[in-house]
């Protein structure tokens, strides 16, 4: 019996070390055929409307903090404007309120510009990023992706 154990645990050894070689192969593959997508790795912890967060955040920060600070959100609202400014590029989304001086302020790198580029203004737009907080006038989120 302790042979049939210790066959089994090699066999069981075996198994799991040509998995991990497959789970590499794969892995390898899809990098390489979604090199676009790299910055898309995050999935979102949360979705919420533009006009929810701004709302929780405007209501009462220190919550707000606690629910979504630090985590992956996916947010749709309406696009406002693309800026690049000292090379750093973001588009920033309201709630559709024209009123409205709170928005979300999503930072982009380079691999996001093409899609950026497309956006109109007015138009709906989802962004999936990690909060960073609130300055009083924007929620700033950073490593965004444009869906």
């Amino acid at each position: 019996m302790g042979m049939g154990n210790g066959g089994n645990s090699t066999d069981g050894a075996k198994d799991s070390s040509s998995a991990p070689a497959a789970s590499q192969e794969q892995t390898q593959d899809d990098k390489s055929s979604s090199k676009a997508e790299e910055p898309a790795e995050a999935t979102p912890e949360v979705t919420v409307s533009a006009a929810e967060i701004v709302t929780a955040y405007t209501d009462n920060e220190l919550a707000a903090d606690k629910q979504y600070k630090g985590k992956v959100v996916q947010i749709t609202g309406t696009m406002d404007q693309v800026t690049d400014i000292l090379s750093s590029k973001a588009v920033r989304i309201t709630s559709g309120d024209e009123y409205a001086f709170e928005g979300i302020t999503c930072a982009i790198d380079d691999s996001q510009v093409d899609k950026a580029a497309e956006l109109t203004k007015g138009g709906q737009v989802t962004v999936v990023g990690k909060v960073d907080g609130f300055n009083q006038m924007n929620i700033e989120l950073s490593d965004c992706t444009i869906k």
